[in-house]
């Protein structure tokens, strides 16, 4: 990888990369990484996508 490319990912400007790119990124830092898909409670009106690491 380029350190332009590097740069960018410092940096949080992701979108450049695939989901792919990035999971074998985190693979390759010794990081698994786990999708769940699961119904939203009713309480709550609006789904969301979230972000979590332990």
């Amino acid at each position: 990888m380029d350190q332009p490319k590097i740069s960018s990912l410092i940096n949080g400007k992701l979108s450049g990369f695939s989901t792919a790119q990035l999971f074998r990124f985190l693979n390759a830092l010794g990081r698994d990484v786990e999708i769940v898909v699961k119904a939203k409670p009713q309480s709550r009106l609006q789904a969301q996508t979230r972000v979590v690491a332990p």
